[in-house]
């Protein structure tokens, strides 16, 4: 009787097609998306991609107006997040380097020069990029237009916009009247930002090698052509290094015209 009710025990029934499975891992608290949540995000990410590749391609000259203002469009996300980096300076067309190279006279007429970025004197690495951007940045300040430069830009800017009002352009007239006077705070922030920064670097390394006056270059390094190379040019040519000084401490004061020809015999 036994062996005979063993043998008539129900079979385990199968699961209906559809429903849910047995001895399968569960599936009830797996996170899935939804089609329009995956759509969502996938534009998010596509808009960061394109925001990020936005600033480069809209860096220093040559760039499009199309490049331009497509990192006007990004311009806060970018500045919110520290992403507007040019990265220019790497390939597929690096540019020329740019150093500062400083002359200290101490108080027995002995003179120092040094130069920065180096790797002789600033490491790690970190330490050396910092003084490599400050170097870059320097460059850049210093090949702002000069003053009677910028007068005359301002004054051929400014006849375009008396010429717009006499044509009946009031409105024209006025955004480019806008633009003039943006354009001539910005450049005079830049001018103030060049003074201040050139004055800082002086008075720093005046200090830190305790001598009385200090000499600031600025210097390009570009690079040679490949027809150079093949001609035997070496990258670390000293002839290569163009210098301009561009600040020195004590100052110079430069003497009016009608002083210099009372004194000229």
């Amino acid at each position: 009787m036994a062996t005979g009710e063993a043998t008539r025990r129900p079979a385990a029934s199968s699961p209906a097609k559809g429903g849910p499975t047995t001895g399968g891992p569960a599936t009830g608290n797996a996170v899935t998306w939804s089609p329009g949540r995956r759509r969502l995000v996938s534009v998010l990410v596509l808009l960061h991609c394109l925001a990020i590749f936005s600033s480069p391609m809209a860096g220093p000259p040559p760039a499009s107006d199309l490049s331009r203002w497509i990192e006007g469009w990004f311009d806060p996300y970018l500045r919110a997040g520290f992403l507007n980096h040019g990265y220019r300076f790497f390939a597929p067309n690096p540019g020329p380097s740019h150093l500062v190279r400083y002359e200290v006279t101490h108080a027995d007429g002995r003179v120092e020069s040094h130069r920065f970025p180096s790797t002789d004197e600033q490491w790690p690495r970190l330490y050396y990029h910092r003084h490599f951007m400050v170097a870059e940045r320097v460059n850049q300040l210093v090949s702002l237009p000069a003053a009677e430069e910028w007068a005359v830009e301002l004054r051929d800017r400014r006849a375009l916009v008396d010429e717009l009002m006499r044509a009946g352009h009031g409105e024209l007239a006025k955004e480019a009247e806008q633009q003039i006077e943006a354009s001539r705070a910005g450049y005079e922030e830049q001018l103030m930002l060049r003074d201040e920064l050139l004055h800082g670097i002086a008075e720093y390394f005046l200090r830190y090698h305790d001598a009385q006056s200090i000499k600031v270059y600025s210097v390009r390094h570009p690079l040679p052509s490949p027809l150079d190379v093949r001609a035997g040019a070496k990258l670390d040519d000293p002839a290569s290094y163009l210098e301009r000084l561009v600040y020195q401490l004590p100052e110079v004061q430069e003497l009016p015209l009608e002083s210099l020809e009372e004194i000229t015999p």
